[in-house]
């Protein structure tokens, strides 16, 4: 056979690979045209010449380079960039074109760091880090007496560190907003803002749902302090529990929801009409381990007409159990430092009880502005 027939077979064997790949189904395709290749190299060896065989067989051989290439990295890689979906769903873009439209383009917009070359990018703001400078410090010019390094101690185990060098204050920026996050004092949260201006009038405060999660994050670097014999900070989270069924509730006489924890713990509330209420007296619900039942302290309900707060002073499991839908089909445990915290109620209460920060953006609860309220 001719020399040229060789490089027939050569780019065959590549149209039957490349078709193999973009056909549906991959995993069947490439395999039936895997075995139509295998036959066309028998036949091939069968009919050439001995110096023509050699040909195909590096043509068999580069295929199967190919063939375990695309079988271990170009499939896999193409499906994950199909099935992954967009990075940004239409409440991050759209609250980031408000972003762009709507404020002064001085506005610094603070939030933690992960989405920061979003805002950088599609809003096109200044941020007080992203992903690039988690480490960064802010210098602010210091006139005062203080020297050398300092930990200031805060609300629910806060630890604000501070650096004075060569007239400057140095803070660490992932301290500040881990700060502003946890914190329930408020001018606490606005004093350590006012840094992030920048000499413009508007400063604004991004609230989103991927915060919750990584609420083991900035509370463990609000609480983080290095000269600690332990200098771990406090890592503390937001659970959220799904409701499971009815339950009696033998202490009270009656019947209530139950939201597992795990086999042997789960939360169980008062229910009326399948809707979450408190229970008889003073008791808003309890915490059962095995057999054992101990009373909720602190119970908040959500409704159209605002929230609904029931305390049991006398409750022993501290923090507060948050149900954002009077059915109760989720509900949320928030632990005792993050009840109050600012965090907390930017986004869980849509700024309820914050006279500091004030809601001007909510999109699919899911992404929530807030302008910051300066005295000035």
């Amino acid at each position: 056979m001719n020399k040229k027939y060789v490089n027939y077979i050569m780019v065959l064997l590549g149209g039957l690979l490349a078709l193999a790949i973009y056909s549906p189904g991959n995993r069947a395709s490439i395999a039936l045209y895997t075995i139509i290749i295998l036959a066309v190299i028998v036949v091939a060896l069968f009919y050439l010449k001995k110096i023509n065989a050699y040909h195909v067989a590096l043509a068999f051989v580069a295929y199967f380079i190919i063939f375990t290439s695309v079988v271990f990295y170009a499939i896999p890689t193409q499906a994950i960039s199909v099935g992954t979906g967009p990075i940004l769903n239409d409440n991050w873009w759209q609250g980031l074109n408000w972003i762009r439209e709507n404020t002064a383009e001085c506005a610094t917009v603070a939030t933690y760091w992960d989405p920061g070359h979003f805002i950088r990018a599609i809003a096109r703001r200044p941020i007080v880090f992203g992903g690039a400078s988690q480490n960064d410090v802010i210098r602010i010019p210091y006139n005062g007496t203080n020297t050398g390094f300092e930990v200031i101690e805060h609300d629910h185990g806060i630890k604000e560190l501070r650096q004075y060098e060569n007239g400057l204050l140095i803070r660490p920026r992932i301290k500040d907003i881990g700060t502003v996050l946890m914190t329930s004092n408020e001018t606490l949260a606005v004093d350590l803002l006012e840094a992030y201006r920048n000499g413009c009038d508007e400063l604004y405060f991004l609230a989103t749902s991927d915060l919750v999660p990584k609420s083991v994050w900035w509370s463990y670097f609000a609480t983080w302090d290095p000269t600690a014999s332990d200098s771990k900070g406090s890592q503390l989270s937001y659970f959220y529990l799904q409701q499971a069924r009815k339950i009696p509730i033998q202490t009270l006489g009656s019947i209530g929801f139950e939201y597992p924890i795990d086999d042997q713990q789960s939360i169980i509330l008062c229910q009326n009409n399948d809707t979450v209420t408190s229970c008889t007296g003073n008791i808003i619900g309890m915490y059962r381990q095995g057999n054992q039942f101990v009373r909720l302290s602190r119970l908040i309900i959500a409704s159209p007409d605002g929230l609904r707060v029931i305390e049991d002073t006398t409750g022993e499991i501290q923090g507060t159990i948050f149900v954002p839908d009077p059915s109760g089909s989720t509900i949320v445990y928030m632990p005792e430092e993050l009840e109050n915290s600012v965090f907390t109620k930017m986004f869980f209460f849509n700024g309820i009880q914050l006279d500091k920060f004030e809601l001007v953006g909510n999109w699919g609860n899911e992404f929530k502005l807030y302008k910051v309220k300066f005295d000035d």
